[in-house]
Order: C-alpha cells, then sequence, then structure tokens
C-alpha cells in the first residue's frame, strides 16, 4: 500500500522537493532515467516504460516538426530521443547543473540546450512548436504556478493543431515515498487530473482523437497519468487561470 499523504515539512523541502534535489543527484537521476526502468502496472500493456510512451507520441507527429522538451532534466533523454528520429527540438531546464551535465554526457545536443524556470514566461514567439513535452515536471511545482504560468505559457507557444503530451503524478496534496534508487525519502506534489484537464481545456486543448489516458505506477510505487492533447485550430493566446 502506498504511503499516506503527508504535509511537507520545512525540512524535507530542500533535498526532497526544491530544485537542490537535482543539483545533488542529477548524475544519478540521468543514469536511472536511461534505464527506462518498466513499470510496476500499467492501464495499457502496450505501454510498459516511458520509452513505449514516446514512440507512441511521435507516430503523431509531423516527421521533423519543431518540438520543445519542457523542463528535460539531467541527461536530456527524451530530447536526445526525438533528436535522433530527425526532429527539430530544444530543451529548457531551471537547474543549470542539470544543463551542463547534459551537455557533457551528450555534447550534440550542447546547442539545443537552454537553462529557464518555466515558473516565468518563456522568451519564445508565440506558435513556435509543432509539439511540447512535459514530463514529471507540475509535480515540482505550486499550483499558482502551473495553472497561472506554466501550462498557459506552453499552449501560447504550440502551434494550432500542435500536440502536448504532459506526465504527472496524479492525486490530492503532497506525498512523500522512499526512492530506492536514491535510497530517500522524496516529496512530490500531486494534482488533480480533473483539475489540470479542465486547465488545458479551457486553454484551448483537447484529448488526442480516440485517445484514452494512460496510467501507470513507478517503481517508486507512485501513480502518473498521462494526457495527449491538440491544440484547437483558430484559437488566440491563452488566458491564464486564476488559482
Amino acid at each position: 500500500m502506498p504511503p499516506p499523504l503527508q504535509p511537507l515539512t520545512a525540512t524535507q523541502a530542500p533535498e526532497a522537493f526544491s530544485e537542490s534535489f537535482y543539483r545533488a543527484h542529477g548524475k544519478r537521476y540521468a543514469e536511472i532515467n536511461e534505464e527506462n526502468r518498466q513499470y510496476v502496472w500499467t492501464s495499457d500493456a502496450r505501454f510498459q516504460r516511458d520509452a513505449d510512451l514516446l514512440e507512441d507520441f511521435m507516430r503523431l507527429l509531423p516527421q521533423g516538426g519543431k518540438g520543445l522538451d519542457a523542463g528535460c532534466c539531467a541527461g536530456a533523454r527524451d530530447l536526445d530521443i526525438f533528436c535522433q528520429r530527425g526532429f527539430d527540438a530544444i530543451g529548457l531546464d531551471s537547474i543549470p547543473e542539470n544543463i551542463r551535465l547534459s551537455c557533457e554526457r551528450k555534447p550534440h545536443l550542447a546547442s539545443r540546450l537552454f537553462v529557464h524556470d518555466l515558473r516565468e514566461a518563456l522568451l519564445l514567439p508565440d506558435a513556435a512548436f509543432d509539439f511540447i513535452l512535459c514530463g514529471y515536471v507540475i509535480q515540482h511545482n505550486e499550483p499558482q504556478d502551473v495553472f497561472g504560468v506554466i501550462l498557459p505559457e506552453l499552449v501560447r507557444v504550440l502551434r494550432p493543431n500542435g500536440a502536448l503530451r504532459i506526465i504527472f503524478k496524479h492525486g490530492k496534496g503532497i506525498r512523500s515515498v522512499f526512492d530506492p534508487g536514491y535510497q530517500l525519502t522524496r516529496t512530490f506534489r500531486l494534482y488533480d487530473e480533473g483539475e489540470v484537464l479542465d486547465c488545458l481545456e479551457t486553454l484551448g486543448l483537447t484529448m488526442e482523437r480516440d485517445y484514452v489516458p494512460v496510467r501507470f505506477t513507478d517503481y517508486k510505487l507512485t501513480d502518473h497519468v498521462v494526457f495527449q492533447m491538440r491544440k484547437r485550430v483558430g484559437m488566440g493566446n491563452p488566458r491564464k487561470k486564476q488559482v
């Protein structure tokens, strides 16, 4: 049984919930990410690990399309895969150490990696991308930033009919779990999938045709949901949701 929800404490925040975790453990994060670990449980047998989800998303995209990996993290695994497949993509991460480590491990991506805090407006033009990845990101951010800045900005820079794939830990409140990959307790903010879906639909996105959201449990025994959505044609700049 997963551990119960726990309040975020001052002692947990610096190591487990805030950016300091990735500054301290970026190298290990990149190693675990590259292992592409199998899920403990999945709602759809076709999707057993992250790589399966990437393959499913890529089939929706125009060959050579322009993309953004928003929160590429240490190692920039997904960005690398997309670039190897011929897509023209860039990656953003708020942690300079993550970008530095990614450039060291994969120097061929150096010109595509940039430091940027997603809690701030993107320094990118409207409708710049055919697709956007946002995986395992909002769980590290406060609701006012997610609904007021991060999601509206991602939708703003997505082209009409462009595709967004977002993965997040779903539920309510904050949860602390023991992560055997690091031998420490980590803390995440959970998001109600209905609230996230409502926000994205208000911003002008609709679920991909015939797509059923995938749910899975990872090796930390934390539950996730995956949305694949399209930006409606004719949508202007999204209005930020007030929280």
